[in-house]
């Protein structure tokens, strides 16, 4: 693709000055063909906070351009709202439509952003990822990598941050979340979405808000209140970390007891049991989480007093001193 030039860059932001737009030459990128216009502010409003917008058009030189609109607060993740299509003027029409509030909600009163998509010739939003920070966590879910599959959910914290999170934290919400791996400064997990692009969205967006409030509240309270509170469903959670294992013993017993059948040649139930490794496999591949064989830990009730490891408390200090006074009292 060849540079833009002053002459192209003046070409496509015509539309957009005349809506007030000034762009910003210092920002633009010929040579990615990106043009990038300068910021605007918008007053704190209804719930919303504060928010500085930016706007930036790329040119794919194929006749296809994507403008994306980013609305950063004065603290916490951005919201991004992206449209695509062959005229610019039409985009930036459809972009303003779209209210700044609308891409920021509160839950618990932790401010959410959430990034959408435009669906082609239409307003219609697509939920893209949405990003929360709750205490020192930044909870992101995103569903912009596979279109039909599950979201990648990710909790981060800050480097050298000694939180400890169990990893049915979010598994006790229900069957749509799975439990949290351990990835480094942080955790992963999915969140499963069903149905057509629409339904998918709000789905998102409703789950996203359920788990920054249910995030806000176990982490403000301890370890041990959570347990009390979820106990029934981490007994859940526990009962389907168990169904592969379950799974795995209840073939070997039908496998073993398969000669003492006696089945005939030409029977529907003999097929059935040659048959089920393939079966086995399809019923693998269409199951949510990737299934575990192991003996999960028992939903114990926690003893840290916090969700924070602190330092190390000098317990043999404190055990030599003992037996010391108390042999001096007795003499």
């Amino acid at each position: 693709m060849n540079p833009l030039t002053h002459h192209d860059i003046m070409q496509l932001v015509g539309p957009f000055t005349r809506r007030g737009r000034q762009v910003d030459l210092a920002s633009c990128d010929r040579v990615q063909r990106r043009v990038a216009f300068k910021p605007i502010e918008h007053p704190a409003s209804m719930g919303c906070p504060c928010l500085r917008e930016t706007l930036a058009l790329e040119d794919s030189g194929s006749g296809s351009y994507r403008l994306c609109r980013l609305l950063m607060p004065p603290a916490g993740p951005a919201a991004r709202l992206e449209a695509v299509g062959p005229d610019p003027c039409e985009l930036l029409a459809r972009i303003v439509e779209v209210p700044p509030r609308r891409q920021f909600r509160s839950a618990g009163g932790v401010f959410i952003a959430v990034s959408f998509r435009l669906a082609p010739q239409s307003t219609a939003l697509i939920f893209a990822s949405g990003a929360a920070q709750v205490a020192d966590l930044i909870f992101t879910v995103d569903t912009s990598t596979l279109a039909r599959g599950p979201a990648s959910v990710t909790l981060t914290r800050p480097p050298g941050d000694t939180l400890r999170l169990p990893p049915d934290t979010l598994a006790v919400l229900g069957g749509r979340w799975s439990r949290l791996r351990d990835a480094g400064e942080g955790w992963a997990g999915e969140l499963w979405l069903s149905g057509r692009e629409s339904r998918r969205s709000l789905q998102a967006e409703h789950a996203l808000a359920s788990a920054v409030l249910h995030l806000s509240r176990i982490l403000e309270d301890t370890p041990a209140r959570f347990h009390e509170r979820f106990v029934v469903a981490r007994w859940r959670v526990f009962c389907r970390r168990l169904v592969p294992l379950a799974a795995c013993i209840g073939l070997i017993l039908c496998a073993a007891a398969v000669p003492r059948l006696h089945l005939p040649a030409a029977s529907g139930l003999r097929m059935l049991i040659l048959n089920s490794p393939p079966l086995l496999m399809i019923a693998f591949f269409c199951l949510r989480e990737v299934p575990i064989v192991e003996i999960p830990p028992l939903p114990r009730r926690p003893v840290a007093a916090s969700w924070r490891e602190g330092p190390a408390a000098p317990a043999p200090t404190v055990a030599t001193s003992a037996p010391t006074v108390a042999t001096s009292v007795r003499v």
